[in-house]
């Protein structure tokens, strides 16, 4: 009998670190400092919202979430461009 090994799940810390590290690299560091903390502040305030509002997250949330970061990188990307 075979036993079951887990798939290993990649770190996501590890994750998180070479998403910043991306952004850091094409937006420069004022830039990509700039995009995660700005990010970190709007999740931060969807989260509490949804909480508030109704209770917790769904996969709505998840996705809003999602379209929120990505305009928020753009928008960044778009004024470091212009400057």
């Amino acid at each position: 009998m075979q036993s079951a090994t887990p798939e290993r799940q990649p770190n996501r810390w590890a994750l998180r670190a070479l998403f910043v590290a991306a952004l850091l690299l094409a937006l420069g560091s004022a830039g990509g400092l700039l995009a995660v903390v700005l990010m970190a502040a709007e999740f931060a305030l969807l989260a509490w919202l949804c909480v508030r509002q109704i209770g917790g997250q769904t996969g709505d949330v998840l996705g809003a979430l999602e379209q929120v970061g990505e305009m928020t990188i753009l928008l960044v990307a778009a004024a470091t461009v212009a400057a």
